[in-house]
């Protein structure tokens, strides 16, 4: 039986929001690199094979069963949503045979939360274990030396959230020191089910999100670089402080709500923009700093044979940014 050939970004084919944005999650390119100095690290996941796209496929066809599961989310925040899809396709599929699983299962000690467990994965056919951690994250670099007094930076440039007190390598130190860590104590297997037999035991790290770069006066330039830890082919995007805003190319500005984030969005040709041109923008800013302090995530979309395509991810962050967060 013959296969369809899957896309090297299986989203932009797809046309249901919430299976763009599982297959942005599971096979979006990692953020980044796979940490080798992690003993029994197993490689990222990112590669999406026949069975794979099929299975995507006959889920836009009929999203039910991932619409019921993400309306169980418990929490609209991210990393809970990122975790859920994830959870979802383990659970449904095409590999989900000859495997078991356990999510957020936590490891305490004399009344005391040491950590939790993304997912432990039970591969029953080769009785291997793997524990997963996983994250999602959105990162704005800038020279360390804007940061407020109170943040101290380990280099030249700093990474970090649209909350600067979350900052790349300090997370990524993290997970790799404490939370992939977690089952070095015998102790702590004790959160794996007697009934699971397993001969060996990998740990390993998914993590999805953006890098946005400071834009420089001409739009798509910038003066930083990735940082050390940063996957080579990493998504990017550009953060500028509003005052800056009219370096946008001309084209349309779509301001997005923060479920938005994950894959990059695309709509009919009879997609109407009224409202969200450049013109439009310095409204959109004055409704968003108005109430808010936090930077605003936009997306820049442009009309194609196919539709409305998104091209460009910018982040717009109030004039001080960082120093008045």
């Amino acid at each position: 039986m013959s296969h369809p050939t899957p896309p090297a970004t299986p989203w932009q084919r797809l046309q249901h929001p919430l299976v763009r944005d599982l297959a942005w999650c599971c096979f979006s390119q990692p953020l980044v690199t796979t940490d080798q100095a992690i003993a029994s690290a197993s490689a990222d996941i990112t590669a999406l094979n026949a069975s794979d796209w099929t299975f995507l496929q006959q889920l836009e066809q009929d999203p039910t069963p991932l619409q019921q599961w993400m309306d169980k989310c418990p929490s609209p925040r991210l990393g809970f949503l990122f975790e859920r899809y994830w959870q979802f396709w383990w659970l449904n599929g095409p590999t989900s045979d000859h495997r078991a699983y356990l999510f957020n299962r936590q490891i305490q000690k004399n009344g005391r939360t040491l950590g939790e467990i993304d997912c432990l994965e039970l591969d029953t056919s080769l009785r291997k274990l793997v524990h997963t951690e996983l994250a999602v994250k959105f990162y704005l670099g800038i020279d360390s030396q804007l940061l407020p007094a109170r943040i101290s930076a380990s280099s030249d440039s700093s990474w970090v959230g649209p909350n600067i007190r979350d900052r790349l390598d300090l997370k990524l130190s993290q997970m790799r020191n404490h939370q992939l860590r977690l089952l070095d104590d015998k102790e702590h297997q004790q959160v794996i089910p007697e009934k699971w037999s397993w001969q060996s035991l990998e740990s390993r790290l998914l993590v999805r999100g953006r890098l946005f770069y400071p834009c420089a006066e001409n739009f798509g330039d910038t003066p930083l670089r990735a940082p050390a830890e940063a996957a080579t082919k990493h998504q990017r995007g550009y953060w500028l402080h509003r005052q800056y805003w009219n370096r946008l190319p001309q084209q349309v500005w779509l301001p997005l709500l923060r479920r938005q984030w994950f894959a990059p969005l695309q709509f009919e040709k009879s997609w109407c923009p009224e409202g969200f041109l450049n013109k439009d923008l310095p409204k959109h800013l004055q409704h968003h700093f108005g109430h808010y302090r936090q930077p605003i995530q936009l997306a820049g979309l442009h009309l194609t044979d196919h539709g409305w395509i998104e091209n460009h991810r910018v982040f717009i962050v109030p004039d001080g940014w960082p120093g008045n967060t």
